[in-house]
Formats: structure tokens, C-alpha cells, sequence
């Protein structure tokens, strides 16, 4: 297919960028980009133009065009997996087919060889048309639901795919009918995602041996919601590469991170327990281009970081953390042997869910400006139900309850088990807002009256000393709030478990220092650049049964003080020295 045979939207996508020209000069079997781009050969290198025509250059209900260069580097690395396996396939099938860029770049790898069946599904009939149009005769394309496809089962000697990206959330219906199929049923788990299940898929539809190569989000791996994915992993698979593009991104339209999964299906009979060899896991690193990638995946280059990795043998559904060095791997193995769990000491909460915190006009609804909180005050309202508000971006390292100032927000703090004549000054002031409030979901279900927060908490939110960090942080952050401050939906709160008596004081010098930020970037879960630190990833990390805080200077500088924390904790030697030198490297 030539230029011209594309529609005039197609010139954002005609250029290969710089990095995506010496990508392909440096893939072994991909075809050489000439220098006059008015010459090139667009379906020869899989930069698809068809998906232009199909309405596919930006994303759509999770689908996303594939580069030329993602199509050669995974069709690249499938090849590889294949001679290393010494397969010959007969039989290859990508089941997320769109237009068909990953099987012509497939094809270009295995020579197009007449004894090897390529087939593709894809169940959109306006895509599944533009791949007929620029595949070879000889590729088989189907038009049909791949997923729900079980005649498919064992049938294929390798799978090539980038599924769709598409979350549970917003899209209930889609999963609602994943989930009346028997073969989806147990396979699917709140908050999920489609991508997930095209996994599983592609164990399913390979023989025993089979390879695949497959276009993922760097999530799955340490996501809740994956964790019967890991499981399947690593009971029916043999990873041989997981490679990260890290901050790289090469989806036209998308912030998601990236991953390429290559492995192969086990052998019927094969141990299910140990691992042959270590996953080869290659993560690109903030300087770092396609280029440096592909010369890594071929030996070594800078900018790219390697180490070799082994799925845990025990707990299947546990966090995958693919960058921990040996090292890492001992001294995690060593807390998690001598520390305690943080969520057997401590349990965390949300903060308050308002439902509508303020209107497009900049209005505060629940969440007040100082100004609206003393009107509301001169009004008559009980200051008790005008809550200091701590928010997310106010949360320092080793931080304290943030000074109450004209810059402070309030929260109207309405739990509704109120009587409606003590409120009655707060409820004259949400009744602008009254229609708008009455469509919250909790309120229309019944559970809620209109003029009450959608989530308040337990009066445990306010009353009681507590430890607050924001949901998304670039490092541990965690304040120590004696329980006369409001906590909004962008932090989590921590309280000591029911029957347990946690210093709260010792917790808010551990939390902060260098030993639990180490614990969080090593195995912490990550959205972009950032620690989720809420549920899970929280409950993981691992504090010191025993701590003591006497003689810590509290009033030093943050750099000081986790100085002095990490002077008086009893590690080994190993430890220790790792400890350090993240001190050293996070205070620069």
C-alpha cells in the first residue's frame, strides 16, 4: 500500500520519528527504513495506514495502533523465543488482530513461509475489513469475539497480540457478559482488565511448548486485580523476557507504561514448582530510546537497566516487583523474616468521599474556603462540624498536622445521623445544591439523606491521633495528626488494629524514613511515576516489631531525623548498608 492510498488524516502519522527509524535499521529481519519518506512502502513496515481509514489513530474502547517499530520488536522477539525453543511453527494466531500490523511484521521475521498458517480475529467488521484489505490472501482473518472462541483451545504453536487496554471501570457491561461464560467466570476479578483475560486466552489456545509474545500495561504485575493472572503465569508459563519501556511512550494518545511478555506454555507434565532459569527482565530507563532497547535485547547498551528475576515459588497470586537486584531480593527476604507486617499493627482507611466537594462556578459544597467556613460560623453553625481539611498535596516528609492558616480548606463534616435542627444552617446552605446532591449514587439507593457526605468515615476520623499520607506520592510521606482535622479522599488514614496498641509516634518516624521508602520503590505499586500508597502495597511493607524512638531529635531537619532512625534500628550488617545508601540517594 502506497501513501497515496491513505486518507488526508494520515500525515500525523506518516513520519517515523528518529528513534523509531534506528529502531527498525537495528531490529535483525525488520525491513530498512529509506531516508525519502514520500518512497516508503507503508504496509511493508506495518505503519498501518489502514488503521487511519478504519478510525483507529487515536484510542478507542481500548484499542490503540500499533508503531511499526512495537510490531518489529515483538514480532522480532517472538522469532526468538521460537528458534530458542526450537519450534517450527505451523500454526500462529493473533487474537486482538486490528489491522493486522503485528502478523505483516510477523511475517516479514519467518520469511513468509508457505508451511506456516497465519490467522488473525478481530471483531470489529470495519477493522477486520481494512486487515483483509492489506494482508496477504494467505493469512487467514477471521471476523468474531476471539475470547469467546473455545473450539481454539491448543490448537495454535504461537501467539502474537496486543490486546485491548479496556478497565472494568466504565465498561460493567462488557464484563457482565465475560462473566456469564463458564471459561471467564473464575478468571475475573474486580477492577479488572480485558488485557488480562487475552492472556489467559493465549495459554489456553496454545500446545504445550507454544510460544507467545504479547503488548501489555506495566501494571498487571503488581496489581491486585491481576493476581489470578500471576497464578496462571506461573503455574502454565515459562517467562523468558518481561521488557519494560518504562517512562517511553508508544502508543499514540496513551500515558499507560508498557510492558512485552515473551514466554512459552509448559510441557504437559512439567514440574509445576521450580523454574528453569530466571526471567531475563530488561527495563528502559528515563534516557533511554528504542535504539538503546533493541542493542540491549541483542548484548548490552547503556541507558538500560537488566537482571534476571524468578516468579515467587510460594503465595502465586503475590506481587511481581521485576526490578529487585539479588540483593534487594535478600535484604526483602530478610525483613519479611525478622519485621512485622505493617497491616497486622495498623489499619487503613480512605478518606471522606464527599460526592461533590465544590460546583463548576467554585462554590464550596462540602469543601470550604476559610471565608465560607466563618460565614457558615457566624451563621450559627457548631464549629464542630467545620473540620481544618487535610489534603494530599499539604502532607510533608515527617510531617505534622499542616498550620491552620487562610489557605487552609474545611470540610462540613455532615455524617448524617445528625438531627436536622442542629444542622439546619448547614442544610439552608447545600439546598442550591440540593438536585445536584440527590443524584449521588448512595442517596438514590436510599442509603444516605441528600445533605450528608457520600462516604463521612467512622467517628474514628476525628477524636483519635492518627497517621495520614497521600494516596499518590513520589516517596513516603506521612503526617501525625492528633484528630481534630478533616482527611479527604486523596489521602489514607492509618489507626492502630482493633486489640493492638501501636505508637503512633514510633510508626510516624518509621513510615517516613529511608528503610520504609526503600520497601516502597522496591516493591511499592506504582501508577506513571507515582506510589499508591493505600490498601495492598501499604499493608506489605514491613516495620520492626520493637522500635525506640528515645533520644530522636524530632525537631531536626527530615534529613537528620532519618539519619538518627535509621542509626538505632537493629539490622544486619547487609541491611544496613542498603538502608544507607538509599539515605544517601534520597537526600542527595
Amino acid at each position: 500500500m502506497g501513501l497515496s492510498d491513505a486518507s488526508d488524516s494520515a500525515g500525523d502519522l506518516a513520519p517515523l520519528s528518529d528513534d523509531e527509524r534506528s529502531c527498525l535499521a537495528e531490529i535483525p529481519g525488520a525491513p530498512r527504513p529509506p531516508r525519502d519518506i514520500a518512497s516508503l512502502d507503508w504496509a511493508r513496515y506495518g505503519l498501518d495506514v489502514a488503521a487511519v481509514r478504519a478510525g483507529l489513530e487515536r484510542p478507542r474502547d481500548g484499542i490503540v495502533f500499533t508503531p511499526p517499530s512495537m510490531a518489529h520488536l515483538l514480532a522480532w522477539r517472538l522469532r526468538v523465543a521460537l528458534e530458542r525453543a526450537a519450534i517450527v511453527p505451523k500454526r500462529v494466531l493473533d487474537p486482538a488482530l486490528g489491522t493486522g500490523s503485528l502478523l505483516l511484521a510477523l511475517g516479514a521475521q519467518l520469511g513468509w513461509p508457505a508451511n506456516v498458517q497465519l490467522v488473525g480475529v478481530e471483531r470489529d467488521a470495519a477493522i477486520c475489513a481494512e486487515a483483509r484489505r492489506q494482508l496477504p490472501v494467505s493469512v487467514e482473518v477471521r471476523c468474531g469475539d476471539s475470547l469467546g472462541d473455545p473450539e481454539a483451545d491448543g490448537l495454535f504453536d504461537a501467539v502474537i497480540g496486543n490486546p485491548p487496554f479496556l478497565a472494568e471501570k466504565g465498561n460493567k457491561a462488557v464484563f457482565r457478559a465475560l462473566s456469564e461464560q463458564p471459561r471467564w467466570r473464575d478468571r475475573l476479578t474486580g477492577k479488572g482488565d480485558l488485557q488480562y483475560l487475552f492472556i489467559h486466552h493465549a495459554l489456553d489456545v496454545l500446545v504445550p511448548g507454544g510460544a507467545f509474545a504479547l503488548i501489555t500495561t506495566a501494571y498487571w504485575p503488581t496489581a491486585s486485580s491481576a493476581r489470578r493472572l500471576r497464578a496462571d503465569l506461573r503455574n502454565r508459563a515459562l517467562l523468558d523476557e518481561l521488557v519494560s519501556l518504562g517512562p517511553l511512550r508508544v502508543f499514540k494518545g496513551c500515558s499507560f507504561h508498557t510492558l512485552l511478555l515473551v514466554g512459552r506454555k509448559r510441557l504437559e507434565g512439567g514440574p509445576p514448582e521450580p523454574i528453569d532459569a530466571p526471567t531475563r527482565v530488561l527495563r528502559l530507563e528515563s534516557q533511554g530510546t528504542l535504539r538503546d532497547l533493541v542493542r540491549a535485547l541483542d548484548g548490552q547498551s547503556p541507558h538500560v537497566a537488566q537482571n534476571r528475576w524468578s516468579a515467587p515459588r510460594r503465595a502465586l497470586e503475590e506481587p511481581w516487583h521485576l526490578d529487585l537486584s539479588e540483593e534487594d531480593q535478600r535484604v526483602l527476604s530478610l525483613l519479611d523474616a525478622q519485621w512485622v507486617a505493617l497491616g497486622a499493627q495498623l489499619e487503613d482507611r480512605q478518606g471522606v468521599v464527599s460526592g461533590a466537594d465544590r460546583d463548576g462556578d467554585g462554590h464550596g459544597i462540602f469543601f470550604l474556603t476559610s471565608p465560607e467556613r466563618d460565614a457558615l460560623e457566624r451563621r450559627g453553625l457548631p464549629t464542630r462540624f467545620l473540620l481544618p481539611l487535610v489534603r494530599g498535596a499539604t502532607v510533608e516528609v515527617f510531617g505534622h498536622s499542616p498550620e491552620i492558616d487562610e489557605r487552609t480548606s474545611y470540610l462540613l463534616y455532615l455524617r448524617g445521623d445528625e438531627e436536622p435542627a442542629e444542622i439546619s444552617v448547614a442544610i439552608e446552605h447545600l439546598r442550591p445544591f440540593e438536585e445536584r446532591l440527590r443524584r449521588r449514587r448512595e442517596v438514590e439507593l436510599g442509603r444516605r439523606p441528600w445533605w450528608a457526605l457520600q462516604w463521612p468515615r467512622s467517628q474514628e476520623l476525628t477524636g483519635c491521633p492518627k497517621l495520614i499520607c497521600p494516596r499518590r506520592s513520589d516517596q513516603a510521606r506521612f503526617a501525625l495528626e492528633p484528630g481534630t482535622m478533616g482527611v479527604s479522599s486523596d489521602c489514607t488514614f492509618l489507626l492502630p488494629c482493633a486489640g493492638q496498641r501501636a505508637d503512633l509516634k514510633a510508626a510516624h518516624l518509621l513510615l517516613n524514613s529511608s528503610a520504609l521508602d526503600w520497601q516502597l520503590q522496591k516493591r511499592g505499586k506504582r501508577k506513571g511515576q507515582m506510589l499508591e500508597l493505600y490498601a495492598e502495597p501499604l499493608r506489605r511493607l514491613r516495620l520492626p516489631a520493637q522500635f525506640d524512638a528515645t533520644g530522636i531529635d524530632v525537631m531536626a531537619s527530615p534529613k537528620e531525623v532519618d539519619r538518627q532512625v535509621l542509626a538505632v534500628l537493629d539490622v544486619p550488617r547487609e541491611v544496613r548498608r542498603v538502608f544507607e545508601a538509599w539515605w544517601a540517594k534520597r537526600w542527595g
